[in-house]
């Protein structure tokens, strides 16, 4: 019993030892730990199932507030009353497009084209969107 109990004081006079060691060496700061620390399995930020959606809307904008920025920069007329009051000036004439068959084919073509990448782009978003969704779930 005498030698349990001495080893236990010296057991406790090294602990103390080392914890005046401690203090001393780290006068700076008192560290306790409170709570052990633990992982969320699901990541606190970003929420990139509502960043996606936001990311493409404000895409959309930058893009339509480039073309308008170019459009004021650079005007086009489209009739010759709108550039004479523009210009204050006398008009001589006016050059008209005729447009022709093969014109306007292009023009659909090109039209066609472009609603075709709109829906690309909205599929492919639509899926990433699936995609991230169901790997958050898992």
């Amino acid at each position: 019993i005498n030698r349990k109990n001495y080893e236990d004081l010296v057991a406790r006079r090294e602990s103390i030892t080392m914890s005046g060691e401690l203090e001393s060496a780290s006068s700076l700061a008192d560290f306790r730990v409170i709570d052990p620390p633990r992982a969320e399995p699901k990541p606190v930020a970003p929420n990139r199932i509502l960043l996606m959606p936001l990311a493409l809307l404000a895409a959309l904008a930058a893009g339509l507030g480039f073309t308008f920025l170019m459009s004021q920069v650079r005007p086009v007329f489209f009739d010759a009353n709108s550039l004479r009051s523009a210009t204050d000036m006398p008009l001589l004439g006016v050059v008209t497009l005729i447009k022709h068959d093969a014109m306007r084919q292009r023009e659909r073509r090109s039209l066609m084209r472009f609603a075709a990448s709109v829906l690309a782009l909205v599929v492919v978003f639509v899926v990433g969107i699936a995609v991230m969704t169901y790997r958050a779930g898992l």
